[in-house]
């Protein structure tokens, strides 16, 4: 697989909430095409902070592509996490220890709340409509989509207990707030249900 330089992305100097020096991560997560790119997007966009897609960190067709392009990740949010910015994580984040890699990077630098995403559709004709109309296809994640591979969140650890986690249907358009530990998880709860909303139309 082709190794890609890391990208530099600026950070804006913006925060919702002053926690924990008033840095904070959203992390996204979910199986193929369940639309978190997608409400990644609209919600960096709608609460002004930047996000890194780990798509940008180079195609996998392996699980080992994989293991390596989470541990890329963790060491640009290692140098984000020196900054005074909250920012958005957009991957699947399937895989535990790929979570834990992020939770201990937010321990080490004092961060505020780390917000888990989870985005779900369990519909799974409406799942395959969308792969087929995906222009770029990763085989290891439609594998672990068909084998439900991913490791449970609830069991997660950060900062002695779980981290805020909130749940987004793109299918039937709900949001559910399993998991809001902070201020910041329940502004970010605020704008995914606007955002939610606005696919109705």
């Amino acid at each position: 697989m082709k190794r890609l330089k890391t990208p530099s992305i600026p950070l804006k100097s913006q925060s919702i909430m002053k926690q924990d020096n008033g840095r904070n991560i959203i992390m996204m997560h979910g199986y193929i095409c369940s639309l978190k790119s997608t409400v990644a997007k609209k919600l960096a966009e709608k609460m002004g902070i930047p996000k890194l897609e780990t798509k940008q960190l180079g195609a996998i067709s392996s699980e080992m592509d994989k293991i390596w392009r989470y541990r890329l990740l963790a060491t640009i949010v290692k140098n984000y996490a020196r900054g005074d910015a909250d920012f958005i994580l957009d991957g699947t984040f399937g895989k535990k220890p790929f979570r834990e890699a992020i939770y201990q990077l937010g321990d080490e630098a004092n961060l505020g709340d780390i917000v888990v995403v989870r985005c779900v559709c369990e519909d799974d004709h409406e799942v395959w409509k969308r792969i087929k109309g995906r222009k770029e296809n990763e085989d290891v994640c439609i594998l672990e989509w068909a084998n439900r591979k991913h490791d449970a969140i609830e069991c997660d650890r950060y900062k002695g207990a779980m981290p805020s986690l909130i749940e987004v249907d793109t299918k039937n358009f709900v949001v559910r707030p399993l998991n809001t530990r902070s201020d910041f998880s329940r502004k970010v709860t605020e704008n995914l249900t606007e955002i939610v909303g606005s696919f109705k139309k």
